[in-house]
């Protein structure tokens, strides 16, 4: 059901104004918030805890809120430890809502924008749940942790994994095009096929445990599903500056991955990591076939640059039907994606980000007699200055190259082999009047050169957006 009454609207700018009055006693966060999905892997230390005495509802003595990253966390006693053993639980909650307006669309959707992709109306993007418990990592003892998130929202659908919330088969692909995903409990459908598909769905993007071993440095097994770290954005909107998201993270790389990783940190600031997985958002496979993963990551000692590189390859299998009338079949082929990241704070005021990705695949998304490779392309650069104590703004610009017959973004049966490049540029501005509560409005510009009978969005090739949601820390 999409919701088109006012009253949404109305609540969001009613709060707007009902929170000016918090605005002096806001705290500054740094305008890039763990780019490379530190934060979610547990890849970099915590800042010091800042314990929240003014909360408006009474909590256990045993537990402390940090306003710098928002987790609940224990304070236990030395008997703890005794019976869990040394780590920490920590608890995070949060809710992301929006509304986008923008260019005229025969289809009535923003598609292949992703996640902020409904029309003209009032989106609840997530309601978030995460509970984790740390490893200790003190160089001393073995510890274990995990980590369980739970999503419900207009987001669960770039979030969830083939052979758990979606159905394995994936796409079923025609000769009119794709029949659209088939979904085990969200209802079945595409929303970039402007098909009928749950607007509202639940989704479970991480669960793992993971085991800490004080041997060398430190050596970190985690086991399970997680997200995959290989974009600066995350579907976590906490992670995020921007409302709207680039192409490159859902559409050039995969989301989540289901497997086991290990990493081996030095003293230095550099971590060397690597794993196996099922494939790109799969919790099972059709052939039993496995991928792999590996890369490097290094922070200087004053954490003001960070970089990665990380590489993903595999083999991945999707269901297809030569025409509407023909059993299904299985295409089999090689996927390889690489990406780059780094961010750099320059200063107390400025910092940029960039990320790069290239990769390539033996046959497209589907078969075709005459292609045998078919590759994409994505840099996305953004810089983030800070106004004032409350207020960061934002610019990203994004270039994605894609090939016809590899179809990363657009799924159908193509007409050429001409590659064709999308490009999008947004402005943002982060006002976080509490430091629970952080306002985002954005103007956004897509356009596109893709030629022939099927444009990009939907009966043109460019649009505008304007969108704007209330990212509430709980």
């Amino acid at each position: 059901m999409k919701y088109s009454s006012l009253f949404p609207r109305v609540a969001l700018i009613a709060l707007c104004i009902a929170l000016i009055s918090n605005a002096a006693r806001a705290q500054y966060f740094a305008p890039v918030q763990y780019p490379i999905g530190q934060d979610a892997n547990g890849q970099v230390v915590d800042p010091a805890p800042v314990v929240d005495n003014g909360m408006s509802f009474p909590v256990s003595s045993g537990i402390v809120r940090d306003r710098a990253d928002g987790w609940y966390k224990t304070v236990c006693p030395m008997s703890c430890d005794q019976i869990w053993g040394p780590g920490e639980w920590r608890f995070k909650a949060w809710a992301d809502q929006g509304i986008t307006y923008g260019s005229s669309r025969i289809d009535e959707t923003f598609a292949p924008q992703a996640y902020n992709d409904m029309y003209n109306t009032y989106q609840m993007n997530q309601v978030y749940l995460a509970l984790e418990r740390k490893c200790a990592q003190d160089g001393v003892s073995v510890s274990w942790g995990g980590r369980v998130d739970v999503m419900f929202g207009t987001d669960y659908y770039y979030t969830q994994a083939y052979g758990f919330e979606a159905s394995n088969v994936g796409y079923l692909t025609t000769i009119n095009g794709p029949e659209g995903r088939v979904n085990h409990w969200n209802g079945d459908g595409s929303r970039h096929l402007a098909q009928e598909v749950s607007d509202y769905g639940v989704a479970i993007p991480q669960a793992y445990l993971e085991l800490y071993l004080p041997i060398m440095t430190g050596v970190k097994v985690k086991a399970g599903h997680y997200y995959s770290g290989m974009s600066m954005e995350s579907p976590m909107a906490v992670e995020n500056f921007f409302y709207s998201h680039n192409y490159a993270s859902y559409y050039g790389m995969p989301t989540t991955l289901t497997g086991v990783e290990a990493t081996i940190g030095s003293e230095c600031g550099l971590s060397i990591f690597g794993g196996v997985d099922l494939g790109w958002n799969r919790m099972s496979t059709k052939d039993g076939g496995v991928s792999g993963y590996g890369g490097v990551r290094w922070m200087d000692s004053c954490k003001t640059l960070a970089t990665q590189f990380m590489v993903h390859s595999g083999r991945e299998t999707w269901t297809f039907k030569p025409n509407r009338f023909s059993p299904a079949e299985n295409a089999d082929f090689n996927v390889t994606v690489l990406s780059w990241l780094t961010e750099w704070r320059l200063n107390s005021w400025l910092a940029t980000s960039l990320e790069f990705v290239y990769g390539w695949d033996s046959k497209g998304d589907f078969p075709r007699a005459n292609i045998d490779t078919s590759n994409w392309v994505g840099i996305t650069n953004a810089w983030y200055v800070r106004c004032t104590e409350t207020i960061t703004t934002g610019l990203r610009f994004e270039w994605f190259q894609d090939n016809p017959q590899c179809g990363r973004i657009v799924y159908s049966k193509m007409y050429d082999e001409t590659e064709y490049n999308v490009f999008d540029i947004s402005l943002g501005v982060n006002w976080k009047p509490t430091y629970w509560c952080t306002i985002r409005p954005e103007v956004r510009w897509d356009w596109s050169d893709l030629n022939g009978p099927i444009k990009f969005f939907g009966d043109k090739n460019s649009q505008f957006t304007f969108g704007m949601d209330i990212l509430l820390n709980f």
